[in-house]
């Protein structure tokens, strides 16, 4: 068995996935420790190519073919085939820091945590540093899953960044343990479009009993230039059936799974937040006609009424809104969202100014 292996998708990243692999290839490891699985996704542009000619130069790659299905797939076929007692999600237009992965193991083999969660740098396409996401009130504590949940989503703001960064809902550049995978049948939902790392973890930090937070600098997030969603596309139909379907596989889970009354509740806020997600990207169309088409698909979907014990006050509301009426709750929704607009408007001109 592996000490580790690490699982990158790959899809037209001919620009990025040779950093990707070379910086995951000067660690503090010795390479038949650990292998990196790259799963071409259908890619039609050089990223195969790439990847064959690396693995001529470094032998614990392995590459895996696959018709274009997408990003969960493709993690999901990484898992399946993973021989590592750990997985490290990698997305190939992001790196690693020289010389840390040695140090993560190490820490995650003494204290069997079944998960490990280092440090964030974020950096804009030049490679700028724009904001850092490091865990300092909380650097060698072990939190059990549902604790440890709203501290990884916390917001973060470095004197020396002014840009706040967050990295809710971000599978990559964790340690996970392959056995608790498997244990509890983690995969990535197929279907679900955005935001599928968000509902992987709900269900990883609702039944993980060990998270080891560090504060040791690892991930580098790239910003792609061009990379961002288009509104169109995040409200298009494709995104908000796969919310719903986010929505009940949580469900699914919640009820399926052998949990805690407090683990099932702390459930509940990330089905509401999908539930929230579908009814924004039916907002954000401007039809009345489409809203009332994506709320009779939530209903249908057994999300007619949702469970608001143990949600965070915004999902609380919004879900108890959305009880009392579906169209009320896509008004909470509308008006919430105009007033972030507004709040981000002023704080980059306080910025700028």
């Amino acid at each position: 068995m592996k000490l580790l292996s690490i699982i990158i998708p790959v899809y037209n990243v001919e620009r990025y996935v040779e950093r990707c692999i070379r910086s995951l290839e000067t660690q503090d490891l010795d390479q038949d420790s650990y292998e990196i699985i790259c799963i071409n996704d259908g890619s039609p542009d050089r990223s195969r190519e790439i990847i064959i000619r690396l693995s001529g130069e470094f032998g614990n790659i392995r590459l895996i073919d696959q018709e274009n299905r997408g990003v969960s797939v493709a993690r999901n076929a990484g898992i399946t085939n993973a021989s590592g007692k750990y997985l490290l999600f990698i997305d190939p237009d992001d790196f690693v820091l020289e010389n840390r992965l040695g140090v993560l193991l190490k820490q995650a083999l003494s204290s069997s945590a079944q998960m490990v969660v280092p440090g964030y740098i974020y950096l804009d396409h030049t490679g700028k540093i724009t904001g850092k996401k490091i865990f300092e009130n909380y650097n060698n504590q072990i939190l059990r899953g549902i604790e440890a949940y709203p501290v990884l989503r916390g917001k973060f703001q470095k004197q020396k960044y002014p840009i706040e960064v967050m990295i809710a809902d971000s599978s990559v550049g964790i340690l996970f343990d392959a056995g608790f995978f498997r244990e509890n049948a983690l995969y990535y939902v197929p279907g679900v479009i955005l935001n599928q790392d968000c509902e992987l973890l709900a269900r990883i930090h609702s039944c993980v009993e060990s998270c080891l937070i560090l504060t040791t600098e690892f991930y580098c997030v790239m910003e792609r230039e061009g990379s961002a969603t288009r509104s169109t596309y995040r409200s298009s139909d494709k995104v908000i059936r796969g919310y719903v379907l986010a929505a009940e596989s949580l469900n699914i889970f919640k009820s399926g799974h052998s949990l805690s009354e407090e683990q099932r509740l702390f459930l509940n806020g990330p089905v509401v937040q999908f539930v929230i997600l579908t009814l924004s990207a039916a907002v954000k169309t401007g039809s009345l006609k489409r809203l009332n088409e994506v709320i009779g698909l939530l209903k249908n979907s057994g999300l007619s009424k949702l469970q608001v014990v143990g949600c965070q006050r915004y999902h609380r509301i919004c879900g108890m809104t959305y009880n009392l009426s579906p169209h009320l709750g896509a008004v909470v929704i509308m008006l919430y969202l105009k007033a972030i607009h507004i709040f981000k408007v002023k704080l980059k001109l306080s910025f700028n100014s």
